[in-house]
């Protein structure tokens, strides 16, 4: 196999952790930073384990099954394989990412036109979408490639220029800051989000004229894009930390919003401000697309635009509730889901790992008793 491009490897690795940073995944550790003050490096241990190292082991899971969900899920049976990616996909569309998203828009607008109420503003977003729909590829290509870099040179500007406040003591006990990290972390979804790009993770890494992209660059790209997307998690609750006093009571959707504000300044907030609800456009835009093109291959539901108009009005429904009620939706249900889910993803890996060990072991033996056999029969002669 020919030596991987560098150029190649890191714009793998770019495309890699755009798909799991968006907007709504920097809301989190900036939430933590302001609950958890001078404890934050505790509670960062926590979000970078469920979300980090959860959602790389769940790329790990798939990717062990050769990048299909369908081989991920396959040890439960067809029934119940289906009804998780349903549950997946429905978590990850219209029912909790996409109207979060457009919570999240609508939060980065409002303070520039305090007129514009959510229902409003959520049909407009919604309609836009659809328009872009019309056209995906130059949202998801064009506008994506330009947004992810802006959105992410505005966060570490942040990051780079809010460093310099000490946050405020807090007596939180150190396991109970570590507990809150990692519930945290529950929110972004990325472990569900994890085992639904792993497929195209592992197409992306296809080299033309190969069966199968070699697991090693999978896994190592992975890793280097969930190592960047750690550091920016850490560098956002730590700033946030810093400026808890003047966040304490903005409500989470705008805490992103806010802190652009009092770190970069208006020009510099409004650049930011842009780059979110554009980078939450292209979300839902990607997002809708894909869950369209899932329901069209499991269901046989082919009318694309039939499809995009029920995703985005399930989402502007939901967007109603709110951010804070969108997360208290999504609460019972990640209780619920979540530890099942990253027991079976260990388990997964586990029974991979040792299936794995067992063909090599069969082969072996083969190998031995094939040169046995030869060893005798020369003897013989």
């Amino acid at each position: 196999m020919e030596k991987s491009n560098t150029l190649e490897d890191l714009s793998l690795i770019f495309t890699i952790f755009s798909m799991f940073f968006g907007a709504g995944n920097a809301v989190f550790p900036l939430v933590l930073g302001v609950s958890l003050g001078d404890q934050v490096s505790w509670g960062s241990l926590g979000i970078l384990g469920s979300g980090i190292a959860l959602p790389l082991l769940g790329v790990l899971a798939v990717c062990l099954c050769k990048g299909s969900i369908h081989g991920f899920l396959g040890p439960i049976g067809k029934c119940g394989s289906q009804l998780i990616s349903i549950i997946l996909i429905l978590l990850l569309g219209p029912v909790v990412t996409l109207p979060r998203c457009i919570t999240i828009a609508h939060a980065s607008l409002e303070s520039y036109l305090p007129g514009l109420s959510l229902s409003v503003f959520s049909l407009i977003f919604c309609v836009l979408c659809f328009a872009c729909l019309l056209r995906p590829s130059f949202v998801t290509t064009i506008l994506g490639r330009i947004l992810s870099p802006v959105l992410v040179c505005c966060l570490l500007a942040t990051i780079v220029f809010g460093l310099g406040r000490t946050p405020g003591s807090n007596p939180t006990p150190v396991f109970s800051a570590v507990f809150e990290g990692f519930q945290t972390g529950y929110n972004t979804l990325d472990l569900l989000a994890a085992i639904f790009f792993a497929p195209t993770i592992w197409i992306l890494h296809k080299s033309k004229g190969e069966k199968a992209p070699c697991k090693k660059r999978v896994i190592r790209n992975s890793t280097i894009s969930f190592i960047i997307l750690g550091g920016i998690y850490y560098g956002l609750a730590r700033v946030s930390a810093g400026f808890a006093p003047e966040l304490q009571n903005c409500p989470q959707q705008s805490i992103l919003s806010s802190l652009s504000s009092l770190v970069l300044g208006e020009q510099g907030a409004l650049i930011a401000n842009i780059a979110i609800i554009l980078a939450c456009l292209t979300t839902v835009v990607g997002l809708t697309l894909t869950l369209s093109l899932w329901a069209g291959a499991n269901f046989n539901l082919k009318k694309q635009k039939t499809n995009y108009l029920i995703i985005l009005m399930i989402s502007c429904i939901v967007a109603q509730s709110g951010f804070s009620g969108i997360m208290k939706l999504l609460a019972p249900i990640v209780t619920v889901i979540y530890p099942a889910i990253i027991g079976f993803t260990f388990w997964s890996i586990c029974y991979s790992l040792l299936r794995r060990q067992a063909t090599k072991s069969q082969e072996h033996q083969i190998k031995n008793s094939e040169a046995s056999f030869l060893s005798v029969g020369m003897g013989n002669d």
